[in-house]
């Protein structure tokens, strides 16, 4: 769950090849390595090892922005504290409960969160809206004629009801195929 959060704030509006380099920067850096069949592997860095986060390096040398610097140190305090926590996120009763818990940590928005509980608690109401993949791969498969359309987008989703991050994922895929 940590890695889902912090990966949702390092690709926050930026192309997904670039945010694949600055994941990898951050994980070679302050991740654990491990070398298995004389191949050198990273583990992405505790929540530990990112309070410890050079910002200064990381902003002038690896082009991450101060406040997206920020805002992985505030997901790092908040999991290191155990403010939040996989265990905790899952106990709670409601979804709103989980999302709003998420959402207390400056910097993540709704769609953070939302990323964050499809792929850790598997939310299926969880939901990236304003993803800009999703909203693309829907106009390229002709399910909505406007990527604007939010009424088109919600109707679309009505109709996968208890399906719809599992959708999220057929839609992001379709984005290969082309």
């Amino acid at each position: 769950m940590f890695e889902a959060i912090c990966w949702s704030v390092v690709g926050q509006q930026i192309n997904l090849s670039f945010a694949h380099k600055l994941k990898r920067r951050l994980v070679e850096h302050y991740g654990v390595k491990t070398t298995w069949h004389g191949k050198v592997l990273h583990h992405f860095p505790t929540p530990e090892a990112l309070l410890q986060l050079d910002e200064v390096y990381f902003h002038e040398q690896k082009q991450f922005s101060r406040s997206k610097l920020k805002y992985l140190k505030n997901v790092s305090e908040a999991f290191a504290s155990s403010i939040v926590s996989q265990e905790k996120l899952a106990a709670l009763p409601t979804f709103e409960e989980r999302q709003a818990l998420l959402t207390s940590i400056k910097g993540i928005g709704v769609w953070s969160a939302n990323y964050t509980l499809m792929k850790s608690l598997n939310q299926a109401e969880a939901i990236p809206f304003g993803d800009t993949g999703i909203t693309q791969a829907m106009f390229n498969l002709g399910i909505i004629n406007d990527r604007k359309d939010e009424t088109a987008i919600k109707t679309f989703f009505e109709t996968v009801k208890g399906w719809e991050a599992y959708t999220v994922f057929y839609l992001w895929g379709s984005l290969g195929l082309r």
